[in-house]
């Protein structure tokens, strides 16, 4: 008979090897990510249109990207248009976006969130350069993005403004409606991509991602660079 407490040591480690796992798994991914600072930076440089069409391509590629890896069978380019393209059921940012949701891939926050910025995108897109960001068939959809502020404000921000060498930050409540959109899409951009880096696998493993800090002390390296190319590309918004 094992005792009780051996046994939960076991179990315990057998769990820990099962993230440990997973963790290889999800930095074994072929994703890069590092291109959204410079691509935030050069949208700086744009006009509403641009800002809203082009930050939602960029959306709408990552998130092919990472349903293409999670998805069995597909690695020939034939089989990736037959799901992706033409008549495909996943051939709409809609219909990618949802099967996401239902599988679990994303939470909550993060479809409210893209669904609203494909809707901007929409909105922009059946009306080039009659709409901006103060336009009220626009404005009716920010809060959920805006939302995507709250925890950066509060908790991220203060640190990075805390360095002297940004000082010169503004802060969100500062920028005009087109920067805000600009530096909420950006954070609910690297939400979306930190979920769909995490937790397909870990579903398929059946552990929970906050484990990974909680049990291991620490994550995925390649989470890890999705936070750091998501708050370099937000704080570059706020610079003056």
């Amino acid at each position: 008979m094992i005792p009780q407490k051996a046994l939960n040591a076991a179990v315990d480690a057998y769990y820990k090897a099962k993230l440990e796992h997973v963790m290889r798994e999800i930095d074994g991914l072929p994703y890069d990510g590092s291109e959204l600072p410079e691509v935030i930076r050069r949208l700086k440089c744009e006009g509403d249109t641009a800002r809203a069409i082009v930050l939602t391509s960029l959306i709408e590629d990552k998130i092919e990207t990472l349903i293409s890896i999670n998805l069995y069978h597909v690695s020939s380019k034939s089989t990736k248009e037959r799901i992706f393209s033409g008549n495909g059921p996943l051939s709409t940012f809609s219909n990618r976006i949802l099967i996401c949701y239902h599988l679990g891939w994303i939470t909550d926050s993060s479809y409210s969130r893209i669904t609203s910025i494909r809707k901007i995108r929409n909105e922009f897109a059946h009306n080039a350069f009659k709409v901006d960001f103060k336009s009220p068939s626009i404005q009716k959809l920010f809060p959920p993005i805006i939302e995507a502020m709250n925890t950066f404000e509060s908790s991220v921000l203060p640190i990075i403004m805390s360095v002297e060498e940004n000082k010169h930050l503004k802060h969100p409540s500062e920028l005009n409606e087109s920067d805000q959109f600009l530096c909420a899409a950006t954070l609910c951009v690297g939400y979306l991509l930190q979920e769909l880096l995490m937790y397909p696998a870990s579903i398929r493993a059946q552990v929970n991602p906050s484990d990974f800090e909680e049990k291991l002390g620490k994550r995925p390296e390649n989470v890890t660079s999705a936070i750091r190319n998501m708050l370099l590309a937000a704080a570059s918004v706020l610079e003056d």
